[in-house]
């Protein structure tokens, strides 16, 4: 089956379901947005798409897109890639508008490169120390806590990066509520576009 407007992906599972090196069982229920999964195996590449994305990419995308909306449930006839119960599901690809939920793609050979004017931000952690009164009592426990609406440029496309006159390793500034959190490879990441001061 060939895509004509919207990548389709495989994705085995909707939602994350254990937590740390233990592998401790999850309730995704709780907070289901921020459980689940946002990338999966392309197995069709639309027609519309200029990058490189071949069958077998790793694609990320929105959260909502591992919802009922999106779910592709066929049996395709000699086409061992749609087969009813393989949670198949498409994911809207719109070249340069905010409509499209396909935001970065990653290679066979683990190179990434973003859709549209996405950009994909390394947050800056800073190291707080604990509040300690005089006599000894801890009014805060310090740690590693995430600046606000700043970070490094990550990753990125050739066309985004020229435009807005940046570079890997650039460090940004964006507007409030702009940013959205994605995990990338186990790391976590801001996603963000439009919004940079």
């Amino acid at each position: 089956m060939k895509a004509i407007r919207d990548f389709i992906v495989h994705v085995p599972k909707a939602y994350k379901d254990t937590i740390g090196e233990l592998g401790l069982y999850l309730d995704s229920r709780y907070n289901p947005d921020e459980h689940r999964l946002t990338n999966g195996i392309v197995k069709s590449v639309p027609a519309n798409c200029p990058k490189n994305v071949e069958k077998g990419d790793t694609i990320y995308f929105h959260h909502n897109i591992l919802t009922d909306e999106y779910l592709i449930d066929i049996d395709i006839p000699d086409d061992p890639d749609f087969t009813k119960g393989e949670k198949t599901y498409k994911v809207p690809y719109r070249k340069d508008t905010v409509d499209c939920m396909a935001y970065m793609y990653k290679n066979k050979n683990g190179e990434f490169e973003t859709f549209n004017n996405y950009i994909y931000i390394e947050p800056i952690i800073n190291t707080v120390d604990d509040t300690v009164t005089k006599s000894g009592i801890i009014l805060k426990l310090g740690g590693e806590e995430e600046y606000r609406h700043a970070g490094t440029v990550k990753y990125s496309n050739k066309e985004t990066l020229e435009k807005n006159s940046l570079e890997i390793g650039d460090v940004v500034v964006f507007a409030k509520d702009s940013e959205y959190h994605f995990d990338v490879d186990g790391e976590t990441l801001l996603y963000n576009s439009w919004y940079f001061c």
